[in-house]
């Protein structure tokens, strides 16, 4: 399964775009945060294996578990939620969304090279913080984002994953494309996060009302919620009714 092809046109899939964007953006003391991030321990060693990986691309193998637990910790911190006294603030402001994003790059880097031996925990929430994180950085960032995704959605073989590569290239999508270009976009774009959603409960199973667990990328873990916010705004912009429709019952259907 590929992403629609006009789609493709926009975003030449690329597995190496992100992380060729990202390397050359990310200083030493973004790198010190990510290796500090596990209340620095054996922060020194991780930080020059973090500075092997920017400057060379050389990864251990496979990947260490300390290093592995650095790069998830940081995937889970929020830049514009500093951490409280006594905790030290962690990545904050545009900074630290850089450093957040290259932290996921790290993690889908070390899960796309076999000999690293790294599985995801957790895809989904890795592609929402990418892209939040993307949000708030240069637009050729966030297109170097949407083609590592559309390399990736093909990689990938549940409805789940291929639901969140979509949303996500959706998003970068929005926010990147000027109106007259992103209207081609709109119908096909639709369709096909129609398409995944059914696959999704088809494979899944509606949400019962009398037991509500909530799907990975919605309100109830929150990851998701913003970027879904994003596609609600953008439905309400969409000029034709019946389409602009859709688009509402999507993000509503998304966000269950």
């Amino acid at each position: 399964m590929n992403i629609p092809p006009l789609l493709a046109k926009h975003f030449p899939p690329s597995a190496d775009a992100l992380w060729q964007q990202l390397r050359p953006a990310v200083d030493n003391a973004m790198l010190r945060e990510i290796a500090e991030a596990d209340y620095g321990n054996r922060a020194d060693e991780m930080y020059e294996l973090l500075r092997k990986i920017r400057d060379r691309d050389e990864w251990p193998l496979p990947i260490p578990g300390q290093l592995d637990e650095v790069l998830q910790l940081t995937r889970w911190c929020d830049p514009d939620r500093p951490n409280h006294p006594p905790f030290r603030p962690g990545p904050t402001g545009q900074p630290g969304h850089r450093t957040r994003l290259f932290a996921c790059a790290g993690l889908f880097r070390a899960a796309d090279n076999p000999a690293c031996k790294y599985r995801h925990d957790d895809l989904g929430s890795t592609i929402a913080q990418a892209v939040h994180s993307a949000g708030r950085l240069e637009a050729a960032t966030n297109r170097a984002l949407a083609r590592y995704l559309a390399w990736k959605f093909p990689q990938q073989f549940q409805a789940a994953d291929h639901l969140f590569l979509a949303i996500g290239i959706s998003v970068v999508t929005i926010r990147l494309l000027p109106h007259d270009e992103i209207e081609s976009l709109v119908e096909p774009l639709a369709t096909w996060l129609e398409e995944l959603e059914q696959q999704y409960v088809h494979e899944h199973g509606p949400t019962e009302p009398s037991n509500p667990l909530p799907v990975k990328f919605s309100i109830g873990y929150g990851f998701w919620k913003p970027l879904l916010n994003e596609v609600a705004q953008f439905a309400d912009t969409v000029p034709t009714t019946e389409l602009r429709e859709r688009w509402q019952l999507l993000a509503v259907a998304l966000d269950r």
